[in-house]
């Protein structure tokens, strides 16, 4: 009969150590409990009782969870450790395993405790199997030392158990890897859940909301003409910002899914920021925004070859964003060449050659370079504790933030995903409460000469222009 498995539990407070106790009791663990609050108890445990796997919270008053790992390692290497906490990041959790930790559970999760005890426990039973076969293959390796003339056929036999016994060890090797990538996948899929489900239900249901509400409304008697006209404007606004929602969803799927295609033709980017500035000027000048719009190339006019509906997209989003985000002063957009500097992994010219399927500009010299397009504000701006994460999806700076201002917050990452399909990069500057700037590059090539309906046509000058309210 197996004896019961003995569980140490490093906590200080009664509520939590007492939750957990019953959580394994109601796994169907045979097991004995014993709780450490202090690294004195935690030590007279160690030394006094047969411990099987530890639990320990990561703070504690006058001890922490790095230093009962340390403790119980140097005594007991292979002994399971697992962390039970609730004030445990992803960084500590990363320098907690590579210090030896067997898991890590988090308190608001802790229907993975019983699993990852189990899991530890059975593991731990492998290592000890492995290792009490490692110690019988040399045993009998040294006995075929002594005998090896007399027995040959059974040192074949062995050897060839030999290789079973490593193709075995091999496979749990790999398993063990396979089932730590399926353990990281499944907690970021989790992550990624709650994420999209938190921000989901609130921004489908506010516009839903809109739209029932006051087409309910609709139905009173005796609505005047300005009434209906009013309910009527806000049903057609909130169905608007529904259906961005859809469509934002559906080509954050079509990306992870690799179905979102490029399609490339020449385009002048004058125009694009021509058109985007005056889409946007009567928004701005609705809130009292100052908005200009420069441009810094030595050309009169460009020419690029890239996808137009996407750099559209790019720039309505870091607009649009911009415009949300600022209550007063000014918001400058624009682009400029910024020569061929060095990147990661090569130059530009190098990068741009790679992507000359994807977007560069018309040349006739062949002369790559890189074009910057940039969005700046003098908005709310970023916390620099936040600037990690504004491209990540369904995030904005803040809970309170995305509370305030609409949106889903998808917004960045579909515009980071389109550049760096279309073979740039972007990056972000931000002071908080000053405001923001966004910068973004496509590969290119220096245009000096454009041919257009059989006729030849020259640019040599630089002009910088700017549009203000």
């Amino acid at each position: 009969m197996n004896r019961k498995i003995k569980i140490l539990h490093l906590e200080d407070s009664f509520k939590d150590s007492e939750l957990i106790q019953s959580l394994i009791e109601s796994g169907e663990i045979d097991h004995d409990y014993f709780v450490a609050e202090n690294e004195k108890d935690y030590i007279n445990i160690l030394e006094t009782e047969n411990i099987d796997i530890i639990l320990s919270d990561y703070s504690l008053p006058d001890f922490n969870g790095n230093e009962a790992l340390r403790i119980a390692k140097e005594q007991y290497p292979n002994i399971p450790f697992l962390f039970v906490s609730g004030a445990m990041g992803e960084d500590r959790a990363i320098n907690a395993m590579l210090n030896g930790a067997t898991d890590y559970v988090l308190k608001n999760k802790l229907e993975r405790l019983v699993p990852a005890i189990k899991r530890a426990l059975n593991e731990q039973k492998l290592t000890t199997e492995r290792q009490q076969a490692g110690e019988e293959l040399k045993s009998a390796n040294r006995e075929l030392v002594f005998q090896i003339e007399e027995k040959e056929i059974r040192q074949a036999e062995l050897l060839v158990l030999n290789e079973m016994l490593i193709c075995q060890y091999k496979e749990k090797e790999k398993l063990a890897i396979e089932l730590i990538a399926a353990k990281e996948k499944a907690e970021e899929s989790d992550r990624l859940k709650s994420s999209f489900l938190a921000n989901m239900s609130h921004e489908i249901r506010t516009p839903l909301n809109g739209i029932l509400g006051f087409t309910e409304l609709l139905k009173e008697p005796d609505l005047s003409c300005k009434q209906q006209d009013y309910y009527i404007s806000i049903i057609e606004k909130s169905g608007a910002r529904l259906l961005n929602i859809i469509n934002d969803i559906m080509c954050i799927s079509k990306i992870d899914s690799g179905q979102m295609g490029v399609s490339i033709s020449e385009i002048n980017v004058n125009e694009q920021m021509n058109e985007i500035f005056s889409f946007f000027k009567p928004e701005a000048e609705q809130k009292g925004i100052k908005i200009s719009c420069k441009n810094n190339i030595r050309l009169h006019e460009t020419f690029i070859k890239t996808d137009k509906d996407k750099l559209l997209a790019i720039l309505s989003n870091l607009v649009n964003n911009a415009i949300k985000f600022t209550n007063k002063g000014s918001i400058e957009i624009g682009f400029s060449s910024t020569g061929s500097p060095t990147v990661s992994g090569g130059s530009v010219r190098d990068k741009a050659s790679d992507c000359r399927d994807k977007a560069c500009l018309v040349s006739t010299n062949g002369t790559i370079e890189t074009i910057e397009f940039f969005v700046k504000d003098t908005g709310i701006g970023i916390r620099p504790e936040q600037l990690g994460i504004v491209f990540e999806r369904f995030r904005q700076a803040s809970e309170s933030v995305s509370r305030k201002y609409e949106g889903a917050g998808l917004g960045l990452s579909i515009s980071k995903a389109f550049i760096e399909l279309l073979g740039g990069t972007i990056c972000i500057e931000s002071e908080f409460g000053k405001g923001s700037a966004i910068y973004f590059t496509l590969p290119s090539m220096n245009l000096k000469e454009v041919k257009t309906d059989n006729k030849s046509i020259i640019w040599n000058e630089t002009i910088i222009r700017e549009m203000n309210l």
